[in-house]
């Protein structure tokens, strides 16, 4: 499992996305008072709101 801290913006995304790309365990995102979670295997959009 992986926690990205700061997970939006530029950097956020891509730091996110290099390891999503490299690894199919789960990463939780922080990003201020939120916590999202993303699973490789989700199918979804993940857009952020």
């Amino acid at each position: 499992m992986y926690v990205v801290i700061g997970g939006t913006g530029f950097l956020g995304s891509y730091i996110t996305r290099e390891i999503r790309r490299q690894t199919s365990e789960k990463i939780i995102i922080v990003a201020r008072n939120q916590i999202v979670n993303e699973d490789k295997k989700d199918s979804g959009d993940g857009g952020g709101g």
